[in-house]
């Protein structure tokens, strides 16, 4: 009698790597529409462009929302002030 395969063939190429870097919109990073232009100049500081939209939402790929929020708690934590967590989040995200 013939075995059958137990693992089908899987693609060597990520989904990523397929169709680009998805962006999304976080609801937990928003901020108040007069908090727009400092924000975004502190996520431009940290090299995420000009996230925010005109009504305050996070729009950004996953890499930029983590690099804003580690660099966020770095600059909080040495100011003594608790991090911030990104209620958005997905499993692994250290955020």
């Amino acid at each position: 009698m013939g075995r059958k395969n137990p693992s089908p063939k899987r693609s060597t190429f990520g989904v990523p790597a397929l169709v680009g870097q998805v962006s999304g919109v976080s609801r937990a990073l928003r901020v108040g529409k007069k908090q727009l232009p400092k924000a975004n100049e502190f996520a431009q500081s940290v090299g995420c462009g000009t996230p925010f939209r005109s009504d305050g939402m996070f729009e950004g790929t996953r890499s930029e929302k983590k690099k804003y929020m580690q660099e966020l708690n770095r600059r909080r934590a040495d100011q003594g002030e608790p991090r911030l967590v990104n209620l958005d989040g997905g499993h692994g995200d250290e955020t």
